[in-house]
């Protein structure tokens, strides 16, 4: 089995027995492409899988590490590879190295971590996009739970949004698993040791209790997932000049809605439900919190889409008055304007176009795709208004042309002046226009969110 360095010769990677045991090499299946990245426990490179001809990611623990770090090493390989969700990455194979060193490969996932992606938001409401992830987050949570295993290191590092819109939860090192009789009492935590990241730990994993850890602490730690969210901060990350861990044991967070009260009130009612203190308060399952997150979106997408809708259908009112005025009054201009007919009838049968397509647009949810040809119509009603105001223009000059003196002077400025009302009338109808096609578009697009 030949070896070498990443980014140098190829490096091979031969599996090994399925009990983890000896290094037997089956066959050099691995080749490694580079590294992705450094953790407490190994290092996580690309690798082609020469078997099936695709990349993967394959993950080790050098023969030094100590015997604990081995033995989680191990766990998470196991508890990876049995979890079978969408929302965990696959495990393909595990062994260990003629140097003793163990490894396994898994999916490879790109994609961004949830950390980043907080981090690159710019308001609440991009961030309030980021909640249906973490209902995801809970879903997988859930289903790890019902198969009795339990993460402790929920956070949005160990969170990733693929390429292909998948979430994915990471980082199983520090799983437990409650049917494993041989570590049924966590035996590879001691009393007082805390394990897992302090600013998204539930008080009784913050104080090194080995006896109170159980779904409700994955809750805990959704819930903090959830406030990271929507404040766009951990909740232990505040000015406080107590450390993240004392904080973490007490308890002791800002209020959801004190760091932004413009954070719907059903999502903070959920997110503090979860970081309850006393875990008997907090949601009785992951999967809870998921149901109760996609309700509250549910809920303000019909809020939103009904209140839309009331104004749709006003600016729709607005527009059919406006064509109707605005006709009347390129009506009474035409009396004294004859150059303008036929732009006059041009801007109010654009405008009556504009309308009716408006209409079938909402009333079809955008499914024939009418957007760009109303938009069409709504820019001619302001170009012929233009092209309106200059045929007025020239109208009155080739009428005034005809007077003598102080009467051709009278004449133009009343020719100007109504080709002008008709311009602006034309121009404003057309900005009614382009509003109420905007508000469609906004709503078309909602409905198909």
């Amino acid at each position: 089995m030949a070896t070498g360095e990443v980014g140098g010769d190829d490096v091979t990677l031969g599996s090994a027995a399925p009990g983890g045991g000896g290094a037997v090499a089956l066959e050099a299946r691995f080749e490694l492409l580079g590294l992705i990245g450094r953790g407490g426990m190994g290092e996580v490179f690309e690798a082609r899988d020469r078997q099936f001809d695709r990349v993967v990611a394959v993950k080790r623990i050098s023969r030094g590490a100590a015997k604990s770090q081995r033995e989680r090493f191990e766990l998470e390989a196991r508890v990876t590879g049995q979890l079978d969700h969408a929302g965990i990455p696959a495990v393909y194979d595990r062994g260990v190295l003629p140097d003793g060193s163990l490894f396994y490969a898994m999916k490879r996932i790109r994609g961004r971590p949830l950390s980043e992606v907080i981090a690159g938001c710019k308001n609440l409401e991009e961030r309030l996009g980021l909640v249906p992830a973490v209902a995801q987050v809970a879903r997988t949570i859930g289903f790890a739970h019902e198969h009795g295993v339990l993460h402790r290191d929920i956070k949005p590092a160990n969170i990733i949004l693929s390429d292909h819109g998948e979430v994915v939860v990471l980082d199983w090192g520090l799983a437990k698993r409650r049917s494993d009789p041989r570590i049924a009492t966590d035996q590879h935590t001691v009393a007082g040791e805390v394990i897992g990241t302090p600013a998204y730990m539930a008080p009784e994993q913050a104080i090194g209790s080995t006896t109170g850890i159980d779904v409700h602490t994955d809750v805990f730690a959704i819930g903090a997932l959830l406030y990271h969210v929507l404040t766009g901060q951990a909740p232990y990350a505040s000015g406080d000049d107590s450390p993240a861990l004392v904080l973490a044991a007490e308890g002791r967070f800002e209020p959801v809605r004190r760091r932004d009260p413009g954070i719907p009130v059903a999502l903070a009612e959920v997110c503090e439900q979860a970081m309850a203190r006393d875990p008997v308060r907090r949601q009785g399952s992951a999967t809870q919190i998921a149901v109760q997150l996609e309700a509250a979106v549910a809920s303000a997408l019909r809020r939103r889409a009904g209140a839309l809708d009331w104004l749709t259908v006003s600016l729709m009112a607005v527009a059919a008055a406006s064509v109707v005025v605005g006709g009347l009054a390129l009506g009474m201009q035409q009396v004294q304007l004859v150059g303008q007919g036929p732009g006059l009838i041009t801007v109010g049968l654009c405008s009556l176009v504009a309308v009716l397509l408006l209409i079938v647009e909402f009333a079809t949810g955008g499914r024939l795709r009418l957007g760009p040809l109303t938009l069409a119509a709504v820019l001619a009603v302001s170009v012929f208004s233009c092209v309106n105001f200059a045929a007025g223009v020239a109208s009155a000059a080739s009428t005034a042309s005809e007077m003598p003196g102080d009467e051709y002077l009278r004449a133009m400025l009343r020719g100007v002046a109504e080709a002008a009302g008709g311009m602006v009338t034309g121009g404003s109808l057309g900005a009614v226009l382009l509003v109420l096609w905007g508000a469609v578009r906004w709503r078309v697009g909602l409905r198909g969110a």
